[in-house]
C-alpha cells in the first residue's frame, strides 16, 4: 500500500490534473490525501464565493465521494501566495508530511503560468528534500495553466491509464467545481478535458490517459 499526497494550489486543480489517477490509487487500496492551499478563488467574482460552512460541507462530501484518507486546507489567500514567506508555507507542508508519512507526492508542474502553482511546487520540493527519506515526486499538468506557460514546456515521461476512471473524474469536476467549469472552448471544460485525455492516450498507446513528469524516483 502506498501513501499518496496530492498538493494543489486551488480546489479543482487536484481533479483537473490528477483526478483519474487519484481514483486509481484509491481503487488500488492506497491511502490518498489531498492538500489544498486555499479555498475558492477569492480574487474572482465575490458573489460566487461560498461561505465557510458551505466549503466545509463540500470538503466532507468531496472526501467521501472519492474515498480520501485526508483532506487539508492551508488557508492561504488566493493569487497572493508570494506574500507569504516560503519558510511559513514549507513548515505547514512539513507538518502534514510528518503526520501522513507519504512515499508518493504529486504537485504542479514547475512551468505553470499560474504563480500560485509554481510556489506550491517550490515549497513541496523544499519540504521533501531527499535527506532521511526518499520520495517519489511526480508533477502534473493543470488545464488552463500548464498549456499557457511561456518558458519551459511540459514534456511528460509518465502516463496512467484512466479509461475506467475518466467519467468519474469529469462527473466530480461538475459535481464539486461547477462554478470553475467553462464552455467547450475553454481548457476547464468537459470537451477539452476529454480531448486532452485522448491526446495523452495517443502518445502512449492508450485510449485515455493522464500525463505526468517524474521529477524524482528510485529503483
Amino acid at each position: 500500500m502506498n501513501k499518496v499526497i496530492i498538493f494543489s494550489a486551488h480546489p479543482d486543480d487536484e481533479l483537473l490534473g490528477v483526478g483519474g489517477t487519484l481514483i486509481k490509487h484509491v481503487q488500488n487500496n492506497d491511502e490518498v490525501s489531498v492538500v489544498l492551499f486555499t479555498d475558492y478563488a477569492s480574487s474572482r467574482n465575490t458573489s460566487k464565493i461560498k461561505t465557510k460552512k458551505q466549503l466545509t460541507n463540500d470538503k466532507k462530501k468531496f472526501s467521501k465521494y472519492f474515498k480520501l484518507k485526508n483532506i487539508f486546507n492551508l488557508g492561504l489567500e488566493d493569487q497572493k501566495f508570494e506574500t507569504y514567506p516560503l519558510l511559513e508555507i514549507t513548515k505547514k507542508i512539513e507538518e502534514i508530511r510528518d503526520k501522513i508519512k507519504p512515499n508518493i507526492i504529486y504537485s504542479h508542474h514547475f512551468s505553470d503560468l499560474n504563480r500560485d502553482h509554481r510556489i506550491v511546487t517550490e515549497s513541496v520540493l523544499v519540504a521533501f528534500r531527499p535527506l532521511k527519506k526518499k520520495y517519489k515526486i511526480i508533477l502534473y499538468e493543470t488545464p488552463s495553466s500548464t498549456e499557457y506557460n511561456y518558458k519551459d514546456s511540459f514534456n511528460p515521461n509518465y502516463y496512467t491509464d484512466i479509461k475506467k476512471t475518466i467519467n468519474k473524474k469529469i462527473n466530480g469536476l461538475y459535481k464539486f467545481y461547477n462554478l470553475e467549469m467553462r464552455d467547450k472552448k475553454h481548457p476547464r471544460s468537459k470537451n477539452y478535458i476529454k480531448s486532452l485525455a485522448i491526446k495523452r492516450g495517443g502518445e502512449c498507446g492508450l485510449e485515455f490517459a493522464e500525463a505526468f513528469y517524474i521529477l524524482r524516483d528510485y529503483f
